[in-house]
């Protein structure tokens, strides 16, 4: 795919996916699906691409199942099947990837595609928030804040709101923001408040970016305009 300074070479990828295919490699069977489906390469070939995606995914490689199941959401190749889907996700997830961990807790949490189950939803969430993917880890620590599926708190809320914002999240650096500032499950730390809030205003989270104008503006951030129902 070009990256690691190699030129792209899509006719070069294609042979060696298909030695290393012919060789049983169930990974290397997703991946040229995923270059008929996914690369705009050999546009014929768009369906043979989509068979091998779930050939790859029905002999058990968790990313296939995981594509496949995003293909079925969006109908990509197929007809569009939302219980499919959640079947697929939910392969996926129990073989440990992150991703369809995440889908699941939040399809148990929204309750639109299969019945709510907040308990359910928690425990995929912390799964997928254990091996540090930064969404999950806000999730669960919305979770924890609310105490949707489980115990509040917010000692355990601001423990994954930090990992997420080590990682990147601006929504869970603003949170973490405010729970400094506020004194909220934690000890009131305005500097390590301004930090986090920095790095989210500056990084494009609107509501950071709104709070962090008024700290520059008057030296001070105002709390009196926190929307609360926005936590």
């Amino acid at each position: 795919d070009g990256r690691g300074g190699l030129p792209r070479d899509y006719p070069l990828a294609e042979r060696l996916l298909k030695l290393a295919m012919d060789g049983g490699n169930l990974r290397a069977k997703l991946n040229l699906g995923c270059l008929y489906v996914e690369n705009g390469y050999r546009t014929n070939l768009f369906e043979q691409g989509i068979q091998l995606i779930r050939e790859a995914a029905e002999a058990g490689d968790l990313r296939a199942q995981g594509r496949l199941a995003g293909l079925f959401f969006y109908g990509k190749g197929v007809t569009k099947d939302l219980t499919n889907y959640v079947e697929w996700t939910r392969k996926a997830a129990q073989q440990g990837l992150a991703e369809s961990q995440l889908d699941l807790a939040n399809a148990l949490g929204e309750g639109r595609l299969v019945p709510q189950n907040l308990p359910e939803a928690r425990q995929w969430a912390e799964k997928a928030a254990r091996q540090g993917l930064p969404q999950a880890c806000f999730v669960l620590g919305s979770m924890f804040a609310n105490g949707r599926g489980g115990e509040r708190s917010l000692f355990q809320a601001n423990e994954w709101f930090r990992k997420a914002a080590e990682r990147g999240h601006r929504d869970a650096q603003f949170r973490l923001a405010l729970a400094c500032f506020k004194g909220q499950g934690m000890d009131t730390n305005n500097a390590e408040g301004l930090t986090w809030l920095r790095r989210s205003g500056e990084g494009g989270w609107p509501v950071a970016e709104y709070f962090l104008a008024g700290h520059y503006a008057v030296g001070a951030v105002d709390l009196s305009k926190d929307d609360e129902e926005s936590m």
